[in-house]
Protein backbone atom coordinates (compact mmCIF):
# COMPACT_ATOMS: atom_id res chain seq x y z
CA UNK A 1 0.00 0.00 0.00
CA UNK A 2 1.32 3.40 -0.66
CA UNK A 3 0.46 6.75 1.06
CA UNK A 4 1.85 9.95 -0.20
CA UNK A 5 1.68 12.85 2.30
CA UNK A 6 -0.53 15.57 1.89
CA UNK A 7 0.33 19.08 1.16
CA UNK A 8 -1.41 22.29 2.33
CA UNK A 9 -2.97 22.93 -0.46
CA UNK A 10 -4.56 19.04 -0.53
CA UNK A 11 -6.18 20.30 3.03
CA UNK A 12 -7.83 23.51 1.69
CA UNK A 13 -11.62 23.49 1.68
CA UNK A 14 -13.12 24.38 -1.51
CA UNK A 15 -14.84 27.79 -0.68
CA UNK A 16 -16.60 27.96 -4.26
CA UNK A 17 -19.04 25.23 -3.08
CA UNK A 18 -19.17 25.78 0.60
CA UNK A 19 -22.16 27.91 1.49
CA UNK A 20 -21.78 30.23 4.54
CA UNK A 21 -24.25 30.37 7.72
CA UNK A 22 -26.70 33.08 7.14
CA UNK A 23 -25.79 35.89 9.53
CA UNK A 24 -29.31 36.10 10.61
CA UNK A 25 -32.34 33.97 10.55
CA UNK A 26 -35.07 34.00 7.79
CA UNK A 27 -37.24 36.48 8.00
CA UNK A 28 -40.84 35.11 10.00
CA UNK A 29 -38.54 32.36 11.82
CA UNK A 30 -38.78 31.78 15.16
CA UNK A 31 -35.99 31.07 17.80
CA UNK A 32 -35.35 27.62 18.85
CA UNK A 33 -37.04 26.63 22.01
CA UNK A 34 -34.35 25.49 24.41
CA UNK A 35 -33.90 21.56 24.62
CA UNK A 36 -34.04 20.26 28.01
CA UNK A 37 -32.08 17.21 28.91
CA UNK A 38 -32.31 15.55 31.96
CA UNK A 39 -30.19 12.81 33.24
CA UNK A 40 -32.12 9.35 34.18
CA UNK A 41 -30.92 6.02 35.70
CA UNK A 42 -32.41 2.81 36.07
CA UNK A 43 -31.85 0.27 38.67
CA UNK A 44 -32.93 -3.14 38.04
CA UNK A 45 -34.10 -5.70 40.24
CA UNK A 46 -31.12 -7.04 41.58
CA UNK A 47 -29.49 -3.77 41.99
CA UNK A 48 -32.45 -2.96 44.52
CA UNK A 49 -32.19 -6.68 46.02
CA UNK A 50 -28.63 -5.31 46.96
CA UNK A 51 -29.52 -2.66 49.09
CA UNK A 52 -30.24 -4.96 52.01
CA UNK A 53 -26.66 -6.15 52.25
CA UNK A 54 -25.32 -2.64 53.15
CA UNK A 55 -24.46 -1.73 55.99
CA UNK A 56 -26.49 0.73 57.90
CA UNK A 57 -25.45 4.57 58.59
CA UNK A 58 -24.78 2.74 62.54
CA UNK A 59 -22.58 0.21 62.11
CA UNK A 60 -20.43 2.70 59.83
CA UNK A 61 -20.37 5.09 62.24
CA UNK A 62 -19.71 2.31 64.90
CA UNK A 63 -17.01 0.74 62.73
CA UNK A 64 -15.60 4.21 62.08
CA UNK A 65 -16.19 6.47 64.91
CA UNK A 66 -18.53 10.07 64.19
CA UNK A 67 -16.15 12.33 63.93
CA UNK A 68 -14.61 10.32 60.85
CA UNK A 69 -18.18 9.55 59.26
CA UNK A 70 -18.74 13.65 59.90
CA UNK A 71 -15.33 14.40 58.60
CA UNK A 72 -15.79 12.38 55.03
CA UNK A 73 -19.50 13.51 54.93
CA UNK A 74 -18.25 17.40 54.72
CA UNK A 75 -15.33 16.16 52.10
CA UNK A 76 -18.04 14.96 49.77
CA UNK A 77 -20.66 17.78 50.27
CA UNK A 78 -17.48 20.30 49.65
CA UNK A 79 -16.91 18.07 46.45
CA UNK A 80 -13.27 16.91 47.96
CA UNK A 81 -13.50 13.87 45.19
CA UNK A 82 -14.97 15.51 42.07
CA UNK A 83 -11.59 15.97 40.89
CA UNK A 84 -9.83 13.82 37.68
CA UNK A 85 -7.32 12.51 40.56
CA UNK A 86 -9.98 11.33 43.06
CA UNK A 87 -11.50 9.89 39.78
CA UNK A 88 -8.32 8.27 38.93
CA UNK A 89 -7.43 6.65 42.76
CA UNK A 90 -10.90 5.27 42.88
CA UNK A 91 -10.42 3.58 39.71
CA UNK A 92 -7.19 2.13 40.53
CA UNK A 93 -8.27 0.94 43.60
CA UNK A 94 -11.66 -1.06 42.10
CA UNK A 95 -8.90 -2.47 39.67
CA UNK A 96 -6.47 -3.65 42.05
CA UNK A 97 -9.24 -4.70 44.38
CA UNK A 98 -10.67 -7.37 41.08
CA UNK A 99 -14.57 -5.65 41.73
CA UNK A 100 -14.36 -5.33 37.64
Amino acid sequence: MQVNKLTADALRIDTSVVKPYPASAPAGAEPAAPVRRADEVEISAQGRGMVGDLPSDSSIIAELGADRVAHLRAKVAGGVYLTPEAADQTARGILRAGDL
